[in-house]
């Protein structure tokens, strides 16, 4: 069985206290801000719906039917219902093999819905947070890249995506993209959960050992919400890129056959060394998918930055390792020994 993890983009972050979109800082209204968050259904916006609500902001999630986003009189219409003062834009086309032969989905999604929500925020005044891809970059160059680096992504989702970019810059000066790598949670679709459900049911895996990655636990962006958007809200009314994209991952980088054999460590403390699986080391070029991947997708993090804004990250290892004992007892039924 040969494994690599998709990029399950999720879907982009949030806010809301009063934004004054000239002075670009919230109103110290007691009533809490009024947060769009759409891609309710992938890893970030599960991760939003468990807090639902702060002591300044309350979240939104219309389903499909109340928001399409590949519909501008949809985006509108819905706009005009409700008063919100930030969006956290997490919905995106993710399955990145599938978007290589589904080109028009993909661009519907990351690109023409993108470009309607841009537009139609900009002219409410409404703040614009986006999440997007280390598949921006790869095709030029070595990691890890920065937030100026030339993007040259490989595969029609990163170019997508980078586009999607692009749009969301251009059309609405008061936004912010916030670039995440290899997103993992206890939710939906990813890398670790997958490794995981095999690691119990085969007697070898084999994992691509020669790509450089970076990784983001959904759970670190929902958990530091508040302080990212006072970040945002610090730094939109200064006209530089170096303010208005944030590379997001945990400390340190690592390989998939790294990860993996992290993920199997944990598992094996906590099952009593019941799993016996075998992970085999490969390279990328033995492992075949529709769409190219970077060989080199690390970003670098300004944790710095970071850190004098109150967001303090702690290493993918250990995030992998909290993930693993979450997901754990729900696929405990599948280990097969008496």
């Amino acid at each position: 069985i040969e494994v690599h993890a998709h990029e399950c983009m999720p879907e982009k972050i949030l806010k809301e206290e009063k934004i004054h979109i000239q002075a670009n800082v919230l109103d110290k209204s007691k009533e809490k801000i009024k947060i769009l968050v759409t891609g309710g259904t992938g890893q970030l916006g599960m991760e939003f719906k468990k807090i639902k609500s702060t002591k300044k902001y309350k979240f939104f999630f219309p389903n499909s039917s109340e928001l399409d986003l590949t519909n501008g009189h949809s985006i509108k219409d819905h706009f005009d219902k409700n008063d919100y003062k930030l969006v956290l834009n997490f919905a995106a086309y993710t399955n990145v093999d599938k978007a290589e032969t589904d080109r028009e989905k993909a661009k519907l999604m990351n690109q023409v819905g993108v470009d309607i929500l841009s537009q139609e925020t900009s002219s409410r005044n409404i703040g614009l947070i986006h999440t997007s891809t280390d598949y921006v970059f790869g095709g030029k160059g070595i990691g890890p890249y920065y937030y100026d680096s030339e993007k040259k992504p490989l595969n029609f989702y990163g170019l997508s995506k980078s586009k999607g970019e692009d749009l969301v810059l251009k059309k609405n000066t008061n936004s912010l993209i916030i670039r995440l790598s290899s997103l993992f949670s206890e939710f939906g679709n990813n890398f670790v959960k997958s490794m995981m459900s095999l690691i119990v049911n085969k007697k070898s895996i084999n994992v691509v050992s020669d790509q450089k990655i970076s990784l983001s636990y959904a759970g670190d962006i929902s958990r530091n919400i508040e302080y990212l958007i006072e970040l945002f809200n610090k730094n939109t009314d200064i006209d530089n890129n170096r303010f208005r994209i944030l590379h997001f991952a945990n400390k340190n980088f690592a390989t998939w056959f790294s990860v993996a054999q992290v993920i199997y460590d944990e598992m094996r403390i906590n099952l009593d060394n019941k799993i016996n699986c075998e992970l085999l080391p490969i390279s990328s070029s033995k492992w075949e998918s529709k769409a190219m991947r970077p060989i080199d997708s690390r970003l670098y993090v300004d944790f710095d930055l970071l850190d004098e804004n109150h967001i303090h990250l702690k290493t993918w290892e250990e995030r992998v390792r909290l993930v693993v004992r979450r997901v754990l007892p729900s696929i405990q039924n599948e280990i097969g020994h008496d």
